[in-house]
């Protein structure tokens, strides 16, 4: 903004260029305002726009290297915005620097294509971020996945979202998982990266509202449209998707406290919102109800489904030492009765 209205602001008796920079040019305010009036731009103000803009372009930088770890609720738009300001600099070197007689803009064609190039950017970043965090899936033992994690645990967003993209172990193919439940849990995971997935999971949860497992079934049509806000482009359309799904979770939960799958669903569903939205108390609530019920229901679910369930409760979830212990020798039991030792 400092580059882009120089002119519009020393109209207003407004100067934000740093002092330094105009002492180390020798550019007083005189000389702003005899070019605001119409004489060339000298080379030293030209330089402190260059300086000004290479300052920029560093923070533009060192953002980039956090926008792929901000909450995936508002990546984009950031991604989006800095992306759009950015190129406001490249029209100010095209305007020869002069912000005295020319607001340097971006064009509506101009935006949508810087806006597709950030997008394709931040997923390249995730997707980069992804293989070098390896953050934790079934096939990883649990100690394994804690030291994967551990330079991430202050961005829990990041490893929400990586990790619900590797909940399915490498080669487990949806044909593998029989049975409507089973291949609505296989969509579940499919989804979170390919976006087309999910008007099928919506589709099948609903031919499911009459059988025994409709409310699980229901949970599942329910995380699907929060599902959807991680793949929508603005903030508000993500909202709307948030508060279409966390309000049936909620009840689904309230009516059947004790059934794990549907509170790990609200789980996995709340835990990348910002705290600021009012789920962190949903989130802790079900970290503690699943580390205690996990252990006992070993039994009533898939190998894969326990160990993916317990390994993400060990993973982030703030639970205390001896809940810890007991889920990861848990999943060391699932892990010898599927053929092979965590991480083998």
């Amino acid at each position: 903004n400092i580059v882009r209205d120089v002119g519009e602001d020393l109209r207003r008796d407004r100067i934000y260029i740093p002092a330094e920079l105009r002492m180390k040019y020798g550019i007083s305010r005189g000389h702003l305002h005899a070019m605001e009036r119409g004489v060339p731009l000298s080379s030293g103000y030209k330089a402190i726009m260059k300086d000004l803009m290479q300052l920029a372009e560093r923070e533009y930088a060192y953002a980039w290297e956090a926008i792929p770890r901000l909450p995936h609720f508002f990546a984009l738009s950031v991604a989006v915005a800095a992306d759009v300001y950015r190129a406001i600099q490249a029209q100010v070197v095209r305007n020869d620097y002069d912000n005295f007689h020319f607001r340097a803009r971006t064009s509506t064609v101009d935006k949508l294509h810087i806006g597709i190039r950030a997008r394709l950017r931040l997923w390249r970043m995730r997707r980069d971020e992804a293989s070098v965090f390896h953050m934790p899936s079934p096939t990883m033992g649990l100690e394994t996945a804690r030291q994967a994690s551990a330079s991430t645990w202050k961005n829990p967003v990041v490893a929400v979202l990586i990790s619900m993209s590797a909940l399915l172990p490498a080669g487990l193919a949806v044909a593998q998982t029989p049975g409507e439940l089973e291949r609505l849990r296989s969509i579940y995971l499919e989804s979170a990266e390919d976006e087309t997935r999910i008007a099928s999971g919506i589709a099948l949860a609903q031919s499911m509202s009459s059988r025994a497992d409709a409310p699980r079934a229901r949970a599942y049509g329910a995380a699907f449209e929060v599902m959807k806000a991680r793949h929508a482009f603005w903030p508000m359309t993500k909202m709307d998707h948030v508060e279409a799904g966390i309000p049936e979770l909620d009840a689904l939960v309230q009516a059947h406290p004790n059934d794990i799958e549907i509170r790990y669903l609200r789980l996995v569903s709340t835990y990348f919102i910002p705290s600021f939205l009012g789920y962190s108390d949903h989130v802790r609530e079900d970290f503690q109800r699943l580390a205690g019920a996990l252990p006992l229901a070993q039994h009533e679910y898939s190998t894969e489904m326990m160990r993916m369930m317990s390994a993400f409760v060990v993973t982030h979830g703030d639970i205390d030492q001896r809940q810890r212990l007991r889920l990861e020798s848990l999943a060391i039991d699932q892990a010898q009765q599927h053929g092979g030792m965590p991480g083998s």
